[in-house]
């Protein structure tokens, strides 16, 4: 099987998103360690205040979904650049928080599957 090649504007797309969470997780390290008050720190760096709480609230999960997956056998640890065996025709869906889902070919490579779950 052929790796499947991401059209460029998903690619963009994925590097937009994971740069946008690199952003968003630096500020909210940057606010804990400030001293400030949620509102004071957003203030001062122009982001909405109800955007910078979710921005939090979002850190938190993401932390505690960290916490579980690495405790828990129940989930396959993704690694290399491999390609699921035994599976044919048949789609991989992936359903993110926000209701934005994937359909893709089973023959996605783990790496592409491991950026696009790990936004």
């Amino acid at each position: 099987m052929n790796k499947i090649k991401w059209p460029s504007c998903l690619q963009k797309i994925i590097m937009t998103l994971q740069e946008k969470r690199t952003t968003m997780l630096s500020k909210v390290d940057e606010w804990q360690t400030s001293g400030m008050s949620l509102a004071k720190f957003a203030k001062k760096n122009n982001i909405p205040s109800s955007t910078f709480s979710y921005w939090i609230s979002k850190s938190k999960r993401l932390s505690n979904n960290n916490k579980s997956v690495t405790e828990s056998s129940d989930f396959i640890r993704f690694s290399g650049d491999e390609f699921l065996p035994g599976i044919t025709g048949q789609e991989i869906k992936l359903q993110y928080p926000n209701g934005v889902s994937l359909t893709l070919p089973t023959d996605t490579s783990i790496k592409d599957l491991k950026k696009l779950i790990n936004f």
